[in-house]
């Protein structure tokens, strides 16, 4: 996963947040797929950088989402141009 920059607003240290949109349906393995948005969000002032959404598998054997981290790394480098930008 790539370093988050600080905030161009404020300096703040950004999280990932991530938030199921919609259920999809099953796949063949009968895991489910969900649509998911994951972005940036500043922990001090709460600007928020661009959406990156897309399809993401939920092994709810394996306890983990599968396509999750495409997701993230997008949404780092959205939130990486934008405090570039400054």
């Amino acid at each position: 996963m790539k370093e988050i920059k600080p905030c161009p607003f404020c300096g703040g240290k950004g999280h990932i947040s991530s938030k199921e949109i919609r259920y999809i349906g099953k796949n063949y393995f009968g895991a489910k797929k969900i649509k998911m948005g994951v972005q940036i969000i500043c922990g001090r002032c709460k600007a928020r950088g661009g959406l990156a959404t897309g399809e993401v598998i939920y092994a709810s054997y394996q306890e983990q989402r599968k396509g999750l981290e495409p997701l993230e790394n997008g949404a780092i480098e959205a939130w990486n141009r934008r405090a570039s930008d400054e």
